[in-house]
């Protein structure tokens, strides 16, 4: 994540989901994500370093995707790349603000 990010490097689609939230009828909120649309991006190798979870090791995997700056979004958001779910965690903005870098985790869905 190094370096100026150019059109050429945007070679891969993603779609953006935003979060909205709908009362439920009994003073809490239904979660859900809507689909705002597909950009470019520029996907980035993950990132896995060694950690400690639940008292015993455990390997954390970060994603870091580029896109153009789109000033509405934001680390609720999460993106899907290859039949994959990513959440984002941290947005780190281009020196002119014309692309972001989103820090993801891969979101897994139990039950």
């Amino acid at each position: 994540m190094s370096g100026v990010t150019t059109v050429s490097d945007l070679k891969s689609r993603i779609e953006l989901y935003r979060l909205q939230l709908t009362p439920d009828g009994q003073g809490g909120y239904d979660e859900t994500y809507v689909r705002v649309g597909m950009v470019w991006a520029q996907i980035h190798r993950p990132r896995f370093w060694e950690t400690e979870a639940g008292g015993g090791p455990a390997t954390a995997i970060t994603q870091g995707i580029t896109i153009r700056y789109r000033k509405e979004v934001a680390s609720d958001w999460r993106i899907r790349y290859q039949h994959t779910e990513y959440r984002v965690l941290h947005i780190e903005y281009g020196e002119k603000r014309d692309v972001m870098t989103l820090t993801c985790t891969a979101v897994s869905h139990h039950g």
